[in-house]
Parts: C-alpha cells; sequence; structure tokens
C-alpha cells in the first residue's frame, strides 16, 4: 500500500499547492490539473482498504507516484518563474510522450495516467464468479467543461463523495453486526430496500452470480467485502447487475447529471469481450489494451460460472451476436473445481466452452489463447466457423487485430480464423 498512500498524499499536497496560489487558480490548465488529482484521488482512496494489490496496479502507482512528483515539481517552478520568460519545465520520462514542452503536457499526461489507472484498478488476476472491467471514461470534456467554472474545492468534492464504508454500514445495520451469512434471496431483498431501487429477476441473478458462484443460498461477508472493490456499493451494484458503470467520474456538477445520470443501460455495454482465464497473470497487458480499445471485458474464471452468466443473457448476447459487437476469448487449460468440488486443471475447457457457445447457436467470434504446451490439443478449432487458436506471446499483431476489430465496430482480415494462428 505503500505506493497508493504515495499517490494520495501527492493528491492532495498539490491540489492544495494550487489553491493557495492565485497564478495557478486564475490558469485553465492548472485548474484542469487539479480536477485531473482529485478524479485520480477518487480511485485511489478504495484501493488504501485492500488488504493486498496485484502486481499490475503495483506498477502503475508505483509509476504515477513519479509522474506526479515530477508535476509537482513543474507547478512550483511554473508558479515561481512565470513572470521571468521562458520556462523550463523537467522533461517526463514515458516513452509514449514527447518531452512536455510547457505545462499544457503535464496536463496530457495526467490524463494519460488516470486512464490507465482507471483500467489496472477494475484487473482481478484470479477472479471469483466473474469480473467486470469497464473502458476507462473520457475525462478530457469533463474537466474542459469544470475550467470554466470556479475551481470547486476539496471541502466541497467531500460533501459530494458517497461513503467508501456504506458496504460495511449496510452488512452491520441490514444482516447484522455479527452475521457472517446471509441467504441470498433475503440478501437481495435488503440490499434493495437499502438501495431503494427496485431489482428485477435478472439484475438479481447477475449479481447472484458474483457473489454466490457456486449457488449454496448463502452469501459471506468477506465475499460480499471483495465485491465492493472500489468501496461504493450503488456503483458496484450497478456495475453487476447492468454490467455498465453508471456514475464513470466523481461530481456532484449539473454537467455531471446531465451527461452520466441516466448511463445506466438495463443489458452490458457493446463492444463486449468475454475472456475465460482462471489466471490471468499472463494475459494482464493485453487485456487492459482491450479496455484501452473502448471494450467491455468481462472476466470469468470457470466453465461453469461462464456456462450460467451466457444462458442468464442469452437474449442480450443473441441480440448482438455480431463479431462487430461480441467476441469470446478462453484459455484452453482452466483451474476450476471438479464433479467433487477439488480444484484441479481442466485441459479440455477452451473446447467446452466453444462447443457451448455453438451449441446455443451463438456464432460470434472465439479464439482459444492459450500457452504453447497447450495449443496442439486446440485443433478442434477447425471443426467451427469463426474459431481458431493462438500461443499466447506469440504473433501479437494477430491477437491486436482481433480485439481492433471489434473495439472498432469492423469485420478483421480473419487470419486468426485457424488452428495454432501464430504460425
Amino acid at each position: 500500500m505503500e505506493y497508493a498512500n504515495a499517490v494520495y498524499q501527492l493528491c492532495e499536497d498539490t491540489i492544495k499547492f494550487i489553491s493557495e496560489h492565485q497564478i495557478l487558480r486564475n490558469d485553465s490548465t492548472t485548474r484542469q490539473i487539479s480536477e485531473i488529482l482529485s478524479q485520480i484521488e477518487y480511485i485511489v482512496i478504495p484501493v488504501l482498504r485492500r488488504k493486498t494489490i496485484n502486481e499490475p496496479l503495483q506498477r502503475c502507482l508505483h509509476d504515477l507516484e513519479s509522474l506526479l512528483r515530477l508535476v509537482s515539481k513543474n507547478l512550483q517552478k511554473w508558479n515561481e518563474r512565470r513572470s521571468h520568460g521562458k520556462l523550463h519545465i523537467s522533461a517526463l520520462s514515458f516513452s509514449a510522450w514527447a518531452p512536455p514542452k510547457d505545462i499544457k503536457d503535464n496536463r496530457e499526461f495526467l490524463i494519460w495516467s488516470h486512464a490507465l489507472l482507471c483500467k489496472v484498478v477494475q484487473l482481478v488476476i484470479r477472479p471469483k464468479g466473474y469480473n467486470i472491467i469497464s473502458p476507462p471514461p473520457s475525462i478530457r470534456d469533463f474537466i474542459e467543461h469544470r475550467s470554466v467554472q470556479k475551481m470547486k474545492m476539496k471541502e466541497e468534492d467531500e460533501t459530494d463523495e458517497p461513503s467508501i464504508f456504506e458496504a460495511d454500514q449496510f452488512w452491520k445495520i441490514s444482516i447484522g453486526p455479527e452475521t457472517e451469512f446471509a441467504s441470498s434471496e433475503q440478501f437481495c431483498d435488503l440490499l434493495s430496500s437499502w438501495l431503494d431501487e427496485d431489482m428485477s429477476d435478472l439484475a438479481r441473478k447477475r449479481l447472484l452470480l458474483r457473489l454466490d458462484e457456486h449457488h449454496t443460498g448463502y452469501i459471506s461477508f468477506p465475499t460480499f467485502q471483495c465485491y465492493v472493490r472500489n468501496g461504493r456499493l450503488r456503483e458496484d451494484v450497478h456495475l453487476y447487475t447492468s454490467g455498465a458503470l453508471r456514475a464513470p467520474l466523481n461530481s456532484g456538477s449539473s454537467y455531471y447529471q446531465s451527461n452520466f445520470s441516466n448511463a445506466f443501460p438495463a443489458d452490458p455495454h457493446v463492444p463486449l469481450l468475454i475472456w475465460i482465464d482462471s489466471d490471468a497473470s499472463a494475459v494482464s497487458p493485453q487485456i487492459l489494451e482491450c479496455a484501452g480499445l473502448g471494450i467491455t471485458v468481462i472476466q470469468f474464471a470457470s466453465t461453469v460460472t461462464v456456462k450460467a452468466w451466457i444462458t442468464i443473457n442469452i437474449d442480450f448476447l443473441k441480440k448482438h451476436d455480431s463479431p462487430t459487437q461480441l467476441r469470446f476469448i478462453s484459455n484452453q487449460t482452466l483451474r476450476e473445481r471438479d464433479s467433487s468440488h477439488t480444484p484441479a486443471a481442466n485441459h479440455e475447457a477452451g473446447r467446452q466452452i466453444l462447443s457451448h457457445i455453438r451449441g446455443l447457436d451463438l456464432h460470434a467470434p472465439v479464439i482459444v489463447y492459450t500457452m504453447g504446451s497447450d495449443i496442439e490439443p486446440t485443433k478442434y478449432v477447425e471443426q467451427y466457423e469463426m474459431a481458431g487458436s493462438l500461443i499466447i506471446g506469440g504473433n501479437y499483431r494477430i491477437f491486436h487485430n482481433y480485439v481492433a476489430a471489434l473495439g472498432k465496430g469492423r469485420p478483421d482480415d480473419g487470419r486468426w480464423m485457424k488452428y495454432n494462428a501464430s504460425l
């Protein structure tokens, strides 16, 4: 948590520094930087409560800490020497960008880093049930709109924020402070009452597939705590009952209300990629790339859960059964529970998932994306249309074209539609 704490404190200090200096307060670019930092804080605060963070998020926070330190120094230099002609701004050593020429380049780095953090914070290496990764919200229009207004002070922001402790409060008050389990049906009723929102049968099924993956009829408090990943109960309920975030940015402004309050569809956002892998450590960069392409990614860890989710959402999937809106990626081997509920390797998972998808008369593209040691058993893809197999770490262009076509809503060249398309 060292990096998360450092990022949070740097955001706090820099926002305070901007608010205390008139030159910075009166400049639209530095006001926008302050808004971006506020959004980064909003993302990082719940991370501070996590017991552990995965390696991609840790690396992202480490890089963000370095960036924030440099931006802070640049703001101090800019404030001190603005009236003395040309100002030297320290170079930012991110290879994706040219060295910055002015303070606006610092803003651009922060916009890019905010988008990356939005993606990485959603990634789960070993999903339980399933995990939804929504594309990062666009912050540029938001901050440009806010820059023409008076900079919103931090105290005002805090009054608009939903409590990150709401999940704990809900369980303590509605379920009971000494109760570790709740029946699934009772839980949904109490949650609907707590949020003051009706929860349809479909919404309940989607939610319970995440919270009660093995259909025990009960939900445990530790599972519930793990589920509310950003600490904000309402947002996570909306995410898992629809598959799309209702509130992509933290603000109580009229701009937010008019542009985002109705952005809560009944179904997941498309384009949609279903990714089945019980251990995403080898493919986390690829998953994050997909989110960066504007694709909603839903991670699954087992054949049982993905089959159940497909069954629950079959009408939605058939409505969007097109290569431009829906695609699948599955590992050939999954670590999941066998018939005796003992964890074991299922070396036929890829075949089983592809067969299930086609058996439901879904024609969306499917790639079996697996390790080189598991590629030979994937020759079965030749028996299906719109199917192929690819080695993780193999021909990256094949993988990129497959997901980029989905992100852009266009057909691709089809070079992936064969056994071992890496060749």
